[in-house]
């Protein structure tokens, strides 16, 4: 996609260039050609013809964002991804000591995979493969002079609605009695849907896990209402602040002022979850949602650096 474009323009199918793709390799493997192409776009420009100057100008084009779910962004800058004991790629947060806090940034990988190759046996590389917590597989996007961590910002779509909302309702959903999931529907049912703009679909209450993000979406601009007398006072406060979050996340403005309020919502909301709902906390996503703010900072709304439309091109 084409970066500087304003939002109306960035999402439509003609400003969204394909590529590659293959069934045969992974993205590392596709990417050893774009990478060199990438380094020259940054270091030495194209020429291209400007029709308003009416001559050839210079263009320098940096690598500014790259847009894939949680798994995809971690094996691009070689991080063992969520099963890893630090399972944050933009920081040093530890699952079991710090998942609440946002930690020391993480630094480029290349030095801690030489020292991973220099070791003599398998098991002294896996030691330290879960010291750094990286993989010492051939990376040519590391060489790329953009700063790959921050080109990679936690993308809404996978974190929010397909992440944190459906662990919500895996943990909540199987604990209402079939009297109770009578009733949740019979509330969806005779919910007034006139001040939105989608329903829900489905049955909630069993087909949860095979919601895509639209009935996500539908899902938490109706769920406290809908929700609300099935769930305990910590559940209730989980739910409130998911809300919030949700809102900022899928907000179509950012204001730098309110980023201060905005980065402390989403601190309420993951101490909430490791008050009242901590096996949630173990999760990846959830501890992403404290670097959300600040990659909003870097982009602006997150529906600027949402995979949602590219992934639906493709």
């Amino acid at each position: 996609m084409l970066a500087g474009l304003p939002r109306n323009l960035n999402a439509k199918h003609e400003n969204i260039h394909f590529i590659c793709c293959s069934d045969q390799m992974d993205a590392l493997g596709m990417s050893g050609p774009i990478a060199d192409e990438l380094t020259g776009l940054e270091m030495d420009g194209i020429e291209v013809y400007d029709a308003y100057l009416n001559e050839q100008v210079l263009v320098i084009a940096p690598l500014l964002c790259i847009f894939c779910d949680n798994p995809q962004a971690s094996k691009l800058v070689n991080h063992l991804g969520g099963s890893a004991n630090k399972y944050c790629r933009f920081c040093m947060a530890d699952r079991d000591t710090s998942p609440c806090l946002v930690c020391e940034e993480r630094q480029q990988s290349l030095q801690q995979m030489e020292i991973i190759r220099s070791q003599r046996t398998e098991a002294l590389r896996e030691q330290q493969r879960t010291l750094y917590e990286v993989r010492e597989v051939s990376n040519p996007l590391l060489h790329v002079p953009s700063d790959l961590y921050r080109c990679l910002p936690v993308e809404a779509l996978h974190t929010i609605p397909l992440g944190i909302c459906k662990a919500f309702l895996k943990d909540v959903m199987p604990k209402l009695s079939p009297t109770q999931k009578r009733e949740v529907l019979a509330r969806i049912c005779a919910f007034n849907h006139s001040g939105y703009k989608v329903k829900i679909h489905g049955n909630v209450c069993y087909h949860y896990q095979s919601f895509v993000s639209r009935d996500y979406k539908a899902w938490m601009q109706m769920a406290i209402f809908i929700l609300s007398p099935y769930l305990s006072n910590g559940q209730l406060i989980v739910l409130v602040n998911l809300s919030k979050v949700f809102q900022i996340a899928y907000s179509s403005f950012f204001e730098l002022s309110k980023a201060e309020a905005w980065h402390q919502i989403c601190v309420d909301f993951v101490h909430s979850v490791r008050d009242f709902m901590p096996k949630m906390l173990r999760k990846q996503k959830v501890h992403y949602i404290l670097h959300l703010v600040q990659c909003m900072q870097d982009y602006g709304p997150s529906s600027s650096f949402c995979a949602e439309r590219p992934e639906s091109t493709v």
